[in-house]
């Protein structure tokens, strides 16, 4: 689900980390509190990555577990593999890259081999080299595009800067941020786009994610900023989600 874009959590040892940072965030659909996620960006060296993307629901209108894990150097994956609850649907999908000219091979059903047109990382993997290597100045027009591959092909992504404004989370209070829309264009020819996402992140040098928002079908998403902790700070890195999601085994014996 695309409510994960962001959401990332690492599981690894502590103690040979270069940089570990955790979000923790309450969802609500509608005016009604749904669940909770976490996004950690991880460094354990200068070359290297390694994110996991967690979701989870707290209600028993609707069974939500959805885990995510991606590994990689110098911001370019070498897989990407998906473990997924929705009420009774299940999945397990891979992605992973086989060939240096972008080819991709895809396990779950059904299985596929692809080559990405030029599309170098995942959108989770776009995003931390964006966050972690973008040095220019953000101004309002101003547009970034990575091309992205995911486990539906290949996309571009588009991060359109829309404005500057303050906004309230319960992590940090009051902060200037950036409010942004992304949108994916597939790089097939019959795409379609989707302007109904929005990323808030504050406007200084941290570009902290505090808000995540989108109109969808039936209602509004809202990913909202709870907690923030970072090793570098000193903080000791804390984890809400379920157990099995925390060891990757989401799936009922």
């Amino acid at each position: 689900m695309k409510i994960l874009w962001l959401f990332t959590l690492l599981l690894a040892p502590l103690s040979d980390v270069l940089s570990l940072e955790r979000f923790h965030y309450k969802v609500k659909f509608g005016f009604l509190t749904a669940g909770k996620a976490e996004i950690t960006f991880n460094q354990p060296t200068l070359d290297t990555y390694e994110n996991i993307a967690l979701a989870w629901t707290e209600t028993s209108l609707f069974n939500l577990r959805e885990r995510i894990v991606v590994e990689g150097a110098n911001f370019k994956p070498s897989v990407f593999n998906m473990q997924q609850i929705e009420n009774d649907y299940k999945a397990h999908k891979t992605l992973r890259l086989v060939g240096e000219n972008g080819l991709y091979q895809k396990r779950g059903n059904p299985e596929e081999t692809f080559f990405a047109h030029g599309a170098e990382r995942d959108y989770l993997s776009a995003l931390f080299k964006l966050r972690k290597t973008y040095s220019d100045e953000l101004k309002v027009g101003k547009t970034l595009v990575e091309n992205v591959v995911g486990l539906n092909g290949a996309y571009r992504m588009e991060l359109k800067v829309l404005k500057k404004r303050e906004l309230y989370t319960p992590a940090l209070g009051t902060q200037t941020v950036w409010e942004i829309q992304p949108i994916l264009v597939s790089l097939a020819p019959k795409s379609g786009l989707n302007k109904n996402w929005r990323i808030y992140i504050t406007a200084d040098e941290r570009r902290l994610p505090v808000r995540i928002t989108a109109k969808l079908k039936f209602g509004s998403f809202n990913a909202l900023l709870t907690k923030f902790e970072n090793t570098e700070l000193g903080d000791k890195i804390t984890s809400s989600a379920p157990k099995g999601l925390q060891t990757g085994d989401i799936f009922p014996k």
